[in-house]
């Protein structure tokens, strides 16, 4: 039941937290990946915030967005999605291997994160 929200056109930006700003209040597809195992496509989607806390690093949540993850098959018919659990996984380190879609755990609200593992 999730509705995207894509910007209509890019706004000016004075400062920086106009600019984060802005990119919170809009969803953005962050990536697009093709899985030539499963042969299909997996659409990376940068989920906006509808409550921006107070006090919170916007550069932390920037880098570590919440994530939606859109399944299509090669005509990009809907098979699936997957919603990123929050402090979790990093939506920018991901990639296919014959096993599936490896998705990095390098996230710093994670508290098993470690810069040793990948």
């Amino acid at each position: 039941n999730y509705r995207l929200k894509f910007p209509k056109k890019e706004g000016s930006h004075s400062n920086m937290t106009k600019y984060f700003m802005f990119h919170y209040k809009h969803d953005r597809i962050q990536k697009i990946l093709y899985d030539s195992y499963r042969e299909c496509y997996y659409i990376v989607v940068r989920r906006r915030a509808e409550n921006i806390e107070e006090n919170i690093d916007l550069r932390v949540r920037f880098a570590y967005p919440s994530c939606l993850i859109i399944i299509t098959d090669t005509n990009f018919n809907h098979l699936g999605d997957v919603y990123l659990p929050d402090n979790t996984y990093s939506c920018n380190m991901m990639f296919t291997t014959p096993k599936g879609l490896y998705i990095s755990e390098d996230h710093v609200n994670n508290e098993t994160f470690s810069e040793d593992y990948m």
